[in-house]
């Protein structure tokens, strides 16, 4: 059985789940205080006296969390790594060698670097995510109380415009070594998936080398990135000992460490590798990835956090509103009309429904 980052994405979501959570509590416990007093003429003051307040009780809960992160990174990623030595186990069998049953592999170690590895990626999250917090709830007062001042706006539906950009976008507490700003919950899973493929990987990678295999084949797919694409079909070595051509005439392209520096194996990466025998597997053949493909399924993540952002706006209408108002049954049509537009669109391009990026209510 080939193994790939993408066997971490199941281990990926429930931390995602989690994290999400978190993330839509920060918004709700922000959009409930706004909406608190909003007629009163002194709410601007009352705002800016109850903000300590908002982040202690955002911080507590946030602290539990990082708490319990390490434990729930150490299972998470444990799993990954028993995958992949499964999948190494499967893929020696179906090629017609007789492993010997799982075991002899000290996987304490790999574990181990690879949980430290994404705990101190996540450090911090609880102060993070209070900063942005306590940004968002000043931004959203100062912009409110200016668009009052200026006649633009009545209070509640400055304060609802200005909220509703953290709607749409979420808590951006995060930013990465490209300067790209990430949202909570995004940001767990970009980080869970890495450290766990890579650990599914290593997993399968440790398994293969302990029954003395040393070459795998890089999958195709349709949906491969500029990264990857150059490594499709090819043969590559785990250690680096075999090199140039086979004996069935296919070329070793080079290491697997060479291609991981090039790009290859992302955290989205959806390519595998298996097990590769020379005159017994398949000949490796590259090709052509769609770039066609590659963009609908970033078209997909759009429709997908569009549709959170319309949840968030529906909760937020509940509450500055009222549930049954018209203003906040007015969003939630627009939403409904929005998820069956992304579901109409699913269908045409035979996308899966990835359901759990869409929701607000994991628990």
């Amino acid at each position: 059985m080939p193994a790939s980052p993408d066997m971490a994405r199941e281990v990926a979501q429930r931390v995602r789940l989690i994290y999400e959570a978190a993330e839509d509590h920060a918004v709700r416990v922000v959009t409930r205080r706004l909406a608190d007093g909003l007629d009163a003429p002194d709410w601007a003051q009352q705002k800016a006296a109850e903000l300590p307040g908002v982040l202690q009780e955002l911080d507590r809960y946030m602290r539990r969390l990082d708490e319990a992160a390490p434990a729930l990174f150490e299972r998470v990623i444990a799993e990954a790594y028993q995958q992949g030595l499964t999948a190494a186990h499967l893929d020696v069998k179906g090629l017609g060698i007789v492993p010997e049953p799982l075991g002899g592999i000290n996987a304490s170690h790999a574990v181990q670097a690879l949980v430290e590895s994404l705990v101190a990626t996540q450090a911090g999250a609880a102060p993070r995510v209070v900063r942005a917090v306590s940004d968002m709830y000043q931004d959203v007062t100062a912009e409110t109380t200016a668009q009052v001042l200026t006649g633009t706006a009545s209070r509640r539906e400055a304060a609802r415009s200005a909220l509703g950009k953290y709607a749409d976008r979420g808590v951006r507490a995060f930013r990465d070594r490209s300067g790209r700003r990430w949202d909570l919950a995004s940001y767990a899973e970009m980080a869970t998936r890495t450290t766990a493929g890579q650990a599914a990987i290593a997993g399968h990678t440790d398994q293969l080398k302990d029954l003395g295999q040393d070459l795998v084949k890089v999958s195709t797919s349709p949906e491969s990135c500029p990264e990857c694409s150059p490594w499709q079909g090819r043969v590559l070595s785990l250690t680096g000992r075999t090199r140039g051509r086979l004996k069935d005439g296919v070329r070793v392209a080079g290491t697997i460490d060479r291609a991981r520096a090039a790009g290859f194996q992302h955290p989205n990466c959806t390519h595998t590798v298996g097990l590769y025998l020379p005159g017994y597997s398949r000949r490796a053949e590259a090709a052509p990835a769609d770039p066609k493909v590659y963009e609908t399924r970033q078209r997909q993540r759009s429709y997908e956090r569009q549709i959170r952002g319309w949840k968030r706006r529906a909760d937020m209408d509940a509450a500055f509103y009222g549930p049954d108002s018209p203003e906040a049954k007015r969003t939630r049509t627009r939403l409904r009309a929005r998820q069956s537009q992304f579901k109409a669109w699913r269908e045409e391009n035979g996308r899966k429904n990835l359901a759990y990026r869409e929701s607000l209510k994991a628990r």
